[in-house]
Parts: structure tokens; sequence; C-alpha cells
């Protein structure tokens, strides 16, 4: 099996301690007019008015339904338990002044560049209990910005990467093997290795995953969450810590 080589830098991020890895209170207030970054908040939504509150300054602004906006509104709604219930969202964002529904002038208003994740049963309060990147089971629930299908009576996808530099894990069907390496943000895997067994159903699925893995250029963690990228940046997969597994 060949090793994918990577070009060291000069930070090891498999101790996790790297600057930039990780989204904190700190970077979230960062958010400035058309300059995205990550933010945690809660989120709620009722009669066509999102709202969002800063957890990093407690800021109210109302959310504008462009970008990626419908994909926190259907999170939220397939989420909630009552109608207008304030959940903890993860997202990066940006702040610019717009009109608003009602009344006159320009408020600031937020837009959601990218969604991330929802964390119901938390809120501002909770502590921000970031996973490690080794040794975490990481249950993938996207591809590029499709959600997963996770299938009844099979295993479920996903990935364990050890302190050895090895991957395990899962497609959703067949077992997976592999190396990878970590330096600064990026991420290599090798070539993905995987049993052989037919499952009757979401083949097409763990093919993906595996191409996924394969293309990886990068990575980025935030809050419990794990993104792929690739060499462009472009989102590839995003996983979620099970810390029980």
């Amino acid at each position: 099996m060949k090793t994918a080589m990577l070009v060291l830098g000069a930070c090891l991020p498999l101790l996790c301690g790297c600057a930039g890895l990780v989204a904190s209170d700190e970077s979230a207030s960062a958010a400035r007019p058309g300059s995205p970054a990550p933010m945690r908040g809660m989120y709620s939504y009722m009669a066509d008015a999102p709202l969002f509150i800063d957890c990093s300054i407690g800021k109210r602004m109302p959310v504008a339904m462009v970008a990626d906006n419908l994909a926190l509104e259907r999170a939220y709604l397939h989420k909630r338990q009552i109608p207008g219930e304030s959940l903890l969202v993860i997202l990066e964002g940006h702040i610019e002044p717009m009109p608003p529904m009602e009344g006159e002038g320009l408020v600031d208003t937020l837009i959601l560049d990218r969604f991330i994740g929802i964390q119901p049963g938390k809120n501002c309060e909770s502590p921000v209990a970031t996973p490690g990147l080794l040794n975490t089971h990481w249950r993938l629930t996207y591809l590029g910005e499709v959600r997963v299908v996770h299938y009844p009576e099979q295993r479920e996808p996903h990935v364990r990467l050890h302190a050895d530099n090895r991957v395990t894990g899962s497609d959703g069907c067949n077992l997976i093997t592999g190396t990878f390496k970590t330096e600064n943000t990026r991420m290599l895997f090798s070539p993905i290795a995987s049993t052989m067994m037919a499952c009757p159903q979401g083949m097409l699925q763990e093919r993906e995953f595996r191409q996924a893995l394969e293309a990886t250029a990068g990575y980025r963690l935030m809050d419990e969450y794990l993104e792929l990228l690739a060499e462009d940046g472009a989102l590839l997969a995003r996983l979620v810590a099970v810390q029980h597994q």
C-alpha cells in the first residue's frame, strides 16, 4: 500500500494544540462585515423570523434568509421540540447591515456562510469540549453538502485516527483501513483498503466516502465536528465525535 507524502510544517496538530484548528469564543467574536468567521450561538426560528444570539458577545441579530440559511433552517426544524425553541448552533458567518423586516434604516444581520452543526440540549453556558483528533470515533454525517444516510442493520460510517498513523473504521458496509499524516492543518490519507462484502443499501455512499478520504488535503476541527477539506478548501466530508464509542 502506498503512503501519501506530505510537506512538513512547523506545528504538530496530532496533539491538537495548533492555533487555528479549533474555533473558540474569541474567534467567534471576530466576525466583521464581509469577513466570515467561526461562530457559536443560540438560534431560533418562528414566523419566518430567524434570530441568532452570539455566545461570545451576547449580541442578538436577525439571520438573512440567503446563503446557507436553508440548511440551518431544515436542521433546526428537524431537531426542535417546540416552535420557537432556541438551540445551540455552530456556523461560519459574517455580519452585514441590512434593512430590517419592519421599520427603517439598517440593522446588523448575520449572513450564514456555512452551517456546521446543531446541538440540542446545550446552550452558551455549556462547556466547549473539542475532542482530540486521535482515538475519537468520528461518525460521518455529510458528504459534501449531502446528509449521510445511516442504514439499519449495517455498520455506521465512521473513522478512527490512531497515534501510530493508522486509520480504521467503516464506510457504512465494509471495514476500511489505511494510513494518514497531518501537519499544521494539512491531512493526507493513503489509498484506502476495504473488505469486499456486498450490502443491500448504500454502496454508492460507501464508495464516495472512501473517495473523500483519499481526496482529503486538509482538515478543520470546530467544537465536536471534524471537516475534511479538498485542496481548494471545499468540504468533502463532515464528521461528528461520538465520545462513548
